[in-house]
């Protein structure tokens, strides 16, 4: 499932399916000077992290390039570089493909302890866990809950809605509809194969562990809800193994998804 777009000075979105508010841009005007300055614009509600590379004839850049660039959500464009001509005749041409999120160059805090992304009511069975990455190919931990038609779908961990897609009626893989959760460490959470039209929260809005997103798809493959942890990494997004609270134990499905998961959750 590749959610790394690669655009050149073009507008940035998540996926032309999507109706969803512009992230941002990267774009490029020229000074007085002949100089280029190159900009972005962030007009969402989240960070996300832009390489930018160029290819330069008779031109150099303020900054060495490639580069990474966190672009923070802003009403004002943020300069990235600027490339200064050297001598006639010049040209320059510029890719900037980004992920959601905060780059750091680090992984985050796998010692984070979630809230089971789903209700579960006292006494209920914990319903099965697969870590099968065949329909997410690269990704070492996704994790798909079985789980009755409707269930509701609830934020494992505090943060913004980044993304929402749900107008897809019949769910088709990385098509399906989905949620995306920004975390303060710069993560980000997905929660895929939601019903259509039935997202509870908005575009930017905060939301507290445990808080209602939607309800799970009626679809039977693939496994109705899946959840995973991403944050940006040098070329793409990379997911990170993830610990459950489940009533007084810890659940790590990466771990235990072959031998017996905790029962219950208070």
């Amino acid at each position: 499932m590749n959610r790394n777009v690669c655009l050149v000075g073009l507008s940035l979105l998540m996926r032309p399916a999507l109706a969803q508010p512009q992230l941002g841009k990267i774009y490029h005007v020229a000074n007085p000077d002949q100089s280029i300055a190159i900009l972005g614009e962030n007009h969402g509600f989240v960070p996300y992290t832009v390489t930018l590379s160029a290819e330069l004839v008779n031109m150099h850049s303020t900054d060495s390039l490639p580069a990474k660039f966190v672009i923070f959500p802003s009403k004002e464009p943020r300069l990235l570089t600027t490339l200064i001509p050297e001598r006639a005749p010049y040209s320059f041409r510029y890719k900037s493909p980004y992920q959601i999120g905060l780059y750091t160059g680090r992984a985050p805090d796998t010692s984070y302890v979630y809230r089971l992304p789903f209700q579960l009511q006292v006494g209920e069975a914990l319903p099965p866990c697969s870590t099968d990455n065949v329909a997410v190919p690269g990704n070492r931990y996704p994790y798909f809950f079985s789980l009755p038609a409707g269930t509701a779908v609830c934020a494992a961990r505090a943060g913004i809605v980044a993304t929402i897609r749900q107008d897809v009626a019949k769910t088709k893989g990385p098509q399906a509809n989905y949620i995306i959760v920004f975390h303060e460490d710069g993560s980000l959470a997905w929660y895929q194969n939601l019903q259509k039209n039935t997202a509870a929260v908005t575009i930017g809005q905060r939301v507290a562990a445990g808080d209602v997103l939607g309800l799970v798809s009626s679809e039977k493959q693939p496994p109705p809800l899946y959840f995973d942890v991403e944050y940006p990494g040098q070329q793409s997004p990379l997911a990170v193994p993830v610990v459950f609270q489940v009533g007084d134990q810890l659940f790590r499905p990466h771990q235990q998804v072959t031998g017996r998961p905790p029962a219950t959750q208070r």
